[in-house]
């Protein structure tokens, strides 16, 4: 099956990562139903962020943008994404793509400020 195919299955559209995509595609198919795409940051805004000028990482900024969009949708379990991000949450996905991009060697480990940024996104059970 190609990303195309599974694009059509699940309803995202050209500004979903292919990465973001074979996730949807999985969830459709292990919950038998459609799933909505998750964008909170674009490869343009993350380009523009991280000031790179080429095309040249694309397909690692798509694997390392559907990474930290994962990694902050644990942290920031209160949003449920019926709403536009909230700024923090964007400047958090920014910054873990941003450090993510700058330390490959390093791995992907949430930069505290981004955990401290989703903070009040999390819902604490008592």
């Amino acid at each position: 099956m190609t990303i195309d195919e599974m694009r059509a299955i699940v309803g995202a559209g050209p500004e979903v990562s292919d990465a973001a995509v074979v996730a949807q595609y999985v969830d459709y198919t292990m919950q038998g139903g459609p799933v909505a795409p998750t964008v909170i940051v674009t490869a343009d805004e993350v380009k523009e962020f991280c000031r790179i000028d080429d095309d040249l990482d694309d397909k690692t900024l798509e694997i390392m943008i559907a990474a930290a969009v994962e990694a902050a949708l644990v942290v920031a379990d209160d949003w449920d994404g019926s709403d536009p991000a909230p700024a923090r949450l964007k400047l958090a996905v920014l910054t873990h793509v941003a450090r993510t991009y700058s330390n490959r060697e390093d791995g992907a480990d949430m930069p505290p400020s981004a955990v401290r940024l989703l903070g009040p996104m999390r819902t604490l059970d008592v």
